[in-house]
């Protein structure tokens, strides 16, 4: 639930990147001829819906789910270093 929630809800500061803000700009401009800007809508909304809420998502993740890093004792000394397909990988992507 943790990606769902943190992709979506703070996408919800930018008017044209979900369909609910799209549907309620257009509601509101045909039912009470109210136009919105995309300045006007990124200034009121972003600093509390996309910041805000996006530092609360992560705090709340940090707290609840800790980074917990053990070293195994039985990894293999090799375990750090990269091999071919590594590499190979890190190819394809560029």
């Amino acid at each position: 639930m943790l990606v769902p929630i943190g992709t979506n809800m703070p996408s919800f500061a930018i008017l044209p990147s979900n369909t609910p803000n799209i549907i309620l700009t257009g509601v509101a401009e045909q039912s009470l001829g109210v136009q919105f800007s995309y300045a006007d809508y990124l200034l009121s909304h972003y600093p509390i819906l996309g910041v805000v809420k996006s530092v609360f998502i992560v705090g709340l993740v940090l707290y609840f789910f800790p980074a917990q890093v053990a070293v195994s004792a039985d990894a293999p000394a090799t375990a750090n270093r990269s091999s071919h397909r590594h590499w190979a990988l890190l190819a394809s992507c560029w």
